[in-house]
């Protein structure tokens, strides 16, 4: 009991100190948000009109402070299509469907294509130079052997991590397109006559001649091929310079979504628990509620108020004077005062309708202020005018002047009409008690009938009415805000504790591995969906951490392969879903559904009691790392690390965070159901069909291994990623995993 006290009162104390200096830290951020924003936009304004020819990137996302010339940040999509490549095809496609598509303007498209990606000062520009851009330098057609055997699908791995750890070729636009035949009955004859289509350079400078063979040396005999691979490799810039970008368009991809036949799947689909990952802030239900409520009844209050002592009467009080917008950036809106003369006006007699006629027109004045102000020119003056021609509106409009406020205010302070309209109240206030208070009474008792007995508002008009549809809506709202400020309050603690402590238990070989920067990349053997189904039923768990549980055995047996060094209890990984079709959906997908957690994996073989631990801490995370998540998705829409700190600040924050979680978990679903019942027909404009996609995103900056849960169609397989420093035991990763997962079925 005394440890349990004493446990609170040191994370009470934790969790004020941690708030303490983050309020503190406020505001030297803002101070330097202010001075690195400024800074920033005051030397890229310098280098572009000093180097005018480059077109430099503007958008500072942490990729770009994260990646080095020695490990740039390539994406890599592996496509298995089913038959014999066709080089024409695949190039004139792309030609047509995307380095000449144009936009309704007469642009291209996708002008970056064809676009070097150079450096300048520290800032990333794109250097266009459509002169030079050679597509065939670009598709290239690797020959259907390695290392002197043919490639089949027992070395298509070792042979596609060889081509991904290259670098791009110098001066080129960052991209690439890699075809790779499988050997079925299909034979390659080596000729010296056949012009050259494309080559496979190497930035590195030291490939073998075996790896540097091109298309040139080789003529296809394309008779029987049964399937082919084809690599797109990318950067990382020009992923999220072309937002409009997808795979689909790159290779020419179309979609028929098609309903899986012969398996009937919905009961078992509802008795499957939501993936962890998903909807980790609990955003709030009542407080919304609450505003649009308020907002209703304030904007049906406004209109009856207007339409009580807005001075215009009839047809004639929808007649506005227009507000014309400008035509260049040097006018200011027009008035069009030609209609105010033909408006029929009340005039204003006392000082309510006085008071009246000020507040509509404040509004009106603020409101059409604020719309045409970004219609103006920047210019001070302008923006003055444009205020004042509104205010002369409106009083031209209402007819407002001091002899109009002098005869409202004497009118209303008269002694004669201050007797009256009192006598008037006075009989009001007679005939409601005699008469209207029956039916008022009647009315409320029947608000309390229908709200306690029928639990709905019959008379929203009522005291008891408003009472019953405010009250509770309230109390939840204030229990909303109460959490949200839990929340915020106990956020520094928690990122503190997950992202800056140090904890010694968790520390693992993989955090201080010395990174080359090359990255070689493996993928396991394919999972049937339904098998996923019934393991998920038979264990009562999630998707995510049957995953997380095959993951967990599977990094202990890599680890254990290190035999100097001790293998720890558990360890941290940055664990990630998004929900992105990475085939037809773009590939720039900062815009898509997210989930992060740091989570703790214990490094325990396969079992119900390391399943049953790691759904405890999956909990545990969702609990605590609310904020964290918050904080993530505050950079992911407004890039926030890049821009309060400097980049020197930046690129030490990120790669100490990128050795501390080493290996990062990324699942990809394509809805939010993962498991979901429907496949997609995807045939290439060529008439191919696409039987797998892989997709791999290199670890960032001091990471190491990259693992990635893809879903393609009726299968799921783990994609491996990783430095090439721990080649060959990557391997291990992508096989261990299958059958890790398999004794959990």
């Amino acid at each position: 009991m005394e440890d349990s006290v004493e446990r609170r009162i040191y994370s009470a104390g934790k969790t004020f100190l941690c708030f303490v200096v983050f309020l503190i830290c406020i505001q030297p951020l803002l101070l330097c948000y202010f001075v690195v924003s400024v800074s920033r936009l005051l030397w890229r304004n310098f280098l572009i009109v000093k180097n005018q020819h480059l077109t430099f990137v503007k958008k500072d996302n942490l990729r770009s402070f994260s990646y080095t010339a020695r490990n740039p940040g390539i994406i890599n999509v592996i496509l298995h299509l089913q038959g014999e490549p066709n080089i024409d095809a695949i190039r004139d496609g792309i030609e047509r469907a995307v380095l000449q598509k144009k936009m309704k303007s007469g642009e291209l498209m996708f002008p970056k294509l064809s676009a070097k990606l150079v450096t300048c000062w520290g800032f990333y520009a794109w250097k266009m130079c459509p002169e030079s851009f050679v597509v065939d330098n670009h598709i290239n057609v690797y020959p259907p052997n390695y290392r002197g055997r043919p490639v089949t699908n027992s070395n298509i791995q070792d042979y596609i991590s060889n081509i991904v750890s290259k670098y791009f070729p110098i001066g080129q636009p960052p991209w690439q397109i890699c075809v790779i035949p499988v050997v079925g009955t299909t034979s390659l004859t080596r000729t010296e006559e056949m012009p050259s289509t494309s080559s496979v350079e190497s930035a590195s400078g030291n490939d073998t001649e075996e790896e540097q063979h091109s298309s040139s040396d080789f003529t296809m005999r394309l008779t029987s091929t049964e399937h082919y691979y084809i690599i797109v490799r990318m950067h990382h810039l020009l992923i999220s310079e072309e937002p409009d970008l997808r795979l689909s368009d790159l290779l020419a991809i179309d979609s028929k979504s098609t309903t899986l036949s012969g398996r009937n799947e919905a009961d078992i689909d509802r008795q499957i628990p939501k993936s962890p990952l998903m909807d980790i802030m609990q955003y709030p239900v009542y407080i919304p509620q609450l505003y649009m409520r308020l907002q209703i009844g304030l904007t049906n209050a406004w209109n009856e108020f207007k339409s009580k002592y807005d001075p215009y009467v009839g047809k004639s009080s929808t007649i506005q004077a227009p507000v014309t917008m400008p035509t260049t950036s040097t006018e200011f809106p027009s008035l069009d005062d030609s209609k105010l003369n033909t408006v029929e006006t009340l005039p204003i007699e006392t000082l309510p309708q006085l008071f009246a006629s000020l507040l509509i027109s404040y509004v009106t004045i603020a409101s059409d202020f604020y719309k045409g102000f970004y219609a103006t020119r920047h210019h001070p003056m302008i923006k003055i005018k444009f205020l004042n021609s509104l205010i002369n509106r409106e009083v031209k409009r209402r007819n407002i002047s001091w002899e109009v406020i002098w005869h409202a205010m004497w009118a209303t302070l008269n002694p004669i009409r201050i007797t009256k309209v009192s006598f008037e109240w006075i009989c009001w206030a007679c005939v409601a008690i005699s008469i209207l208070s029956p039916h008022l009474i009647y009315r409320e008792l029947q608000a309390f009938r229908y709200c306690f007995f029928q639990g709905h508002v019959g008379y929203p008009d009522t005291l008891i009415g408003f009472m019953f549809a405010y009250i509770p809506l309230c109390y939840n709202a204030f229990k909303e805000w109460l959490r949200l400020v839990g929340i915020f309050v106990q956020a520094p603690r928690f990122i503190y504790e997950e992202l800056i402590e140090i904890h010694r238990s968790d520390e693992h070989v993989l955090q201080n591995i010395s990174l080359c920067g090359r990255k070689v990349l493996s993928w396991s053997k394919k999972i049937d969906v339904n098998d996923i189904r019934r393991a998920c039923s038979k264990h009562g768990v999630s998707p995510s951490e049957l995953y997380m549980s095959a993951n967990s055995s599977t990094i202990m047996e890599l680890l254990h392969e290190y035999e100097s060094v001790p293998v720890p209890k558990q360890i941290r990984v940055f664990a990630s879903l998004h929900n992105h079709d990475f085939l037809q959906g773009y590939l720039n997908n900062e815009d898509y559904e997210s989930g992060h957690l740091s989570l703790i994996l214990p490094m325990e073989k396969v079992s119900r009691k390391q399943l049953k631990q790691i759904r405890q801490n999956f909990r545990v995370a969702r609990e605590n790392q609310v904020g964290i998540y918050f904080l993530f998705q505050l950079h992911k829409r407004f890039n926030l690390l890049t821009k309060f700190l400097p980049s020197v600040w930046t690129v030490i924050i990120f790669n100490y965070l990128s050795r501390r979680f080493s290996i990062t978990v990324t699942e990809i679903v394509r809805n939010k159901n993962a498991l979901q019942q429907r496949a997609n027909m995807n045939i290439t404009c060529w008439g191919h069909d696409v039987l797998d996609v892989l997709f791999f995103s290199p670890p960032h900056s001091n990471g190491s291994i990259s693992l990635s849960i893809q879903q393609f169609g009726e299968h799921i397989l783990l994609g491996v990623i990783s430095d090439a420093q721990i080649h060959p035991l990557h391997i291990k990763l992508s096989d261990g995993w299958t059958k890790n997962l398999e004794k959990l079925f």
